[in-house]
This record gives structure tokens, sequence and C-alpha cells, in this order.
């Protein structure tokens, strides 16, 4: 085992590499064993590697994933923040199976990715999360903290009040790869706050929505109503935008199709 850990922890990736596939074989480890040589992965100075760890993670039937605890959530999550890409199947599966056990966690990640991704000092092949995912959330609606993330979300968003419009544009795509948008737990969260909804609540809402799949203003059409009613309450200026932006969500297609499958409509 301690000849393995040094095989996992290389610099050369080729040669750890070598020692996740012998990992991944390996039948006699115990799951919290197999975690502890996983992290020992430098995949932060190889991305390379990340897949495949990644994939080391999900296997087993979900056993790793279920065995993980916070403060490895913390390691795997504080490495993989520094990476200027998240692609790949496996890493999709991994951070979906995360903010399934790990809600907070996850989104306090991707807050902190993203805010680095808007900062001047980002590589430009900076991404906050690979494109495929934006076609499959990480249903973090689903999570037992799902109140609790949403409520933070709206804080992260809110600090962001002063940015330019790209910016706010990519911000309401992150909330859209978190949650599914015309979730239950999504929608009443918006609904809620629409009483006491300000100017900026209300925009951000636009920006969320813009996201929306293009069946939401039918199948959520109360909440529409009273969204577009509390704009003209507000201000009126806002009523022409959130049409804009609804409407824009509504004949696009935006988030409806399925990869590699001809658009619903």
């Amino acid at each position: 085992v301690a000849l393995l850990r040094e095989v996992l922890a290389a610099h050369d990736p080729t040669v750890a590499s070598v020692g996740i596939a012998a990992l991944r074989s390996w039948r006699d480890l115990d799951d919290r064993e197999t975690i502890a040589l996983s992290l020992a992965v430098a995949f932060d100075r190889a991305p390379n590697l990340l897949e495949a760890v990644c994939m080391l993670i999900c296997s087993r039937r979900s056993a790793l994933l279920d065995h993980l605890r916070e403060d490895d959530v913390r390691v795997l999550l504080n490495r993989m923040i520094v990476l200027t890409r998240l692609e790949g199947h496996w890493t999709g599966e991994m951070l979906t199976g995360l903010a399934k056990r790990h809600g907070v966690l996850v989104a306090e990640f991707l807050f902190a990715r993203a805010d680095l991704g808007l900062g001047d000092e980002a590589p430009e092949d900076f991404r906050v999360i690979g494109y495929p995912h934006r076609h499959r959330h990480l249903a973090l609606q689903d999570s037992p903290a799902v109140s609790d993330i949403l409520e933070r979300a709206w804080l992260w968003l809110r600090q962001h009040d002063g940015s330019a419009g790209w910016a706010r544009y990519q911000i309401g795509e992150i909330f859209a790869v978190m949650f599914k948008l015309d979730s239950s737990p999504v929608v009443e969260f918006l609904d809620t706050m629409l009483d006491r909804a300000t100017a900026g609540d209300l925009r951000w809402i636009g920006y969320i929505l813009s996201n929306s799949h293009y069946r939401f203003i039918f199948k959520h059409r109360g909440f529409v109503e009273r969204y577009l009613n509390r704009c003209k309450t507000v201000d009126a200026k806002l009523v022409k935008d959130a049409i804009g932006r609804l409407g824009g969500a509504a004949t696009s297609g935006n988030w409806s199709g399925t990869p590699g499958e001809p658009m619903p409509r």
C-alpha cells in the first residue's frame, strides 16, 4: 500500500495513471483505504488525471461516494477549484454525486470558481463548469439542504449587483447549472420572495429565467404572472426586460434539448 501511495502521488502523470489503474483493479482494499489512496493523486498539478480519479470514485456502485467524508470532499474540491476546465463524463458524474450528498460544499465551490472566472486574472480558457453539464444540471434542488443552498445562492447573486451585463448572464447560467429551474423548490423559493422583491431581485430572476426550459412560462404561468405584476409595481421598465428574457427562453429552446438528440419541437 505504501508503494502504491508513492506511485499515485508521483509528479509524473504517466506514473500516477499506472497507479490509478492498479488501484481500480485492487479488490482487497476497503472503501476508506481506497478513498485515502485516491486523494494522494495530485490532479491539481496534472489536470488530465482528474477524469480517471473521478471514474475511480464513482465506481463500486457509488459505495465510495457514499463513504466520502466532509474533509475528503473539501480536499477534492479545493484541488479542483484551481483547474481551468472541469470536463468529462466522470467529472460530471462525481460532481452530481457530491451535490446529492454534500450540496452546501458543492454550491460554495461553484460560487468560488465563478468568482475566479469573473476576475480580471482568470485564464482565457477558464470555465466554471464543463459545457455538457449545462444540459444536465447538478440537481441541487434534490439536496436535503436545498433551502440553505438557495439562500446562499441568492446572497451570492446579490453580491454581484454591480457586475457588467455579460457577467450577470454568466452568473445566471451558473445558477441554472446548479438547479433544475422548473423544480418545485426553486419556483417556490422565487415565488416567496416576490412580495418583498426589490428591483435588484427582479433583475436577477430575469437573468436566471432566461436559461429556463422553453415550457417554463406555460408550466408555471401563475408564478410568471405574479413576477410580471411585481415588476410593474416596482418599476415599469422592468416589465419589458422580464418579457424579453422570458420570451427568449420560450422561443430559443435554451436548456431544452438532449445532447445528441433532435430538439423536441
